[in-house]
């Protein structure tokens, strides 16, 4: 019996140092394929692509008054960001942020600063950075504009606003229509001399305003409201709510308040 036992180890004992042999070198190719295996960890972030603006362009505001230059300093800015797998991290867009307006004459007479501004927009040189020249006040003098910030759903386009005032022979900032602009297009009606508004509801319908500029100020002539709203009464039908204010002994009043049914 003994030397039966004795027979089989001898037989099987071979084996069985092959398979653990075999088993040990698995294990260690396997343990040395997982620290083979590359780490996922964040790169550090890159820093962001600066470019600097400096941007001067020349205009006559008026025949009477000599030519002058208007130069925009700011930069041009490609921020990082990480992405949504976490492992590595994109430019986006460029930006253009103005910080600075400097209005000055050749002849080195007139000098004014705008400075601490704030713009982020999309404008590039090929649009002069946003900056426009109009007569936004219609007494025959450009005035200047420039473009803020990108707008929303609204059809907002927020702007700086600076009205050439010629009593006092230079620019004046303009909060009126800066903060008609912050939640509308804003443009002119040269023809009725007067600023007109377009704001955007979405599905709700949209609002339109005029403006005026009497002694100095913006004044509201007029107030249009187009809504998209149910029909009382059957709810799966729409119609349009028209409401229109006036300035009416120098008061806005409703002036008109009705429904129109909505052309198919």
């Amino acid at each position: 019996m003994i030397k039966r036992l004795l027979l089989i180890t001898l037989i099987f004992l071979p084996v069985l140092l092959l398979i653990c042999c075999t088993a040990s070198n698995y294990l260690e190719t396997e343990i040395s394929d997982i620290s083979d295996m590359p780490t996922f960890s964040t790169q550090a972030k890159p820093e962001d692509i600066i470019t600097p603006i400096s941007y001067t362009v020349t205009r006559t505001i008026n025949s009477e008054i000599p030519e002058f230059e208007f130069k925009l300093e700011g930069a041009r800015v490609e921020k990082t960001y990480l992405s949504s797998s976490q492992s590595d991290y994109y430019y986006s867009q460029a930006d253009t942020e103005i910080s600075t307006l400097t209005v000055s004459s050749k002849d080195g007479s007139f000098k004014q600063e705008f400075t601490n501004l704030s713009t982020c927009t999309s404008s590039s040189e090929s649009d002069m950075y946003g900056l426009s020249f109009d007569d936004w006040n219609f007494d025959g003098y450009l005035d200047v504009s420039l473009w803020q910030y990108i707008g929303g759903s609204m059809g907002n386009a927020p702007t700086y606003y600076w009205l050439w005032d010629n009593d006092v022979g230079m620019f004046v900032a303009n909060t009126e229509l800066g903060e008609i602009s912050e939640s509308s297009t804003v443009y002119r009606d040269v023809a009725n001399k007067q600023v007109k508004s377009f704001t955007n509801f979405g599905c709700g319908g949209y609002g339109e305003g005029y403006y005026e500029y009497i002694n100095g100020n913006y004044v509201t002539v007029k107030l249009k409201e187009q809504l998209y709203e149910p029909v009382k009464g059957d709810e799966t039908q729409y119609h349009y709510h028209i409401i229109i204010q006036e300035l009416v002994d120098g008061d806005l009043k409703i002036t008109e308040d009705c429904y129109e049914d909505i052309q198919k």
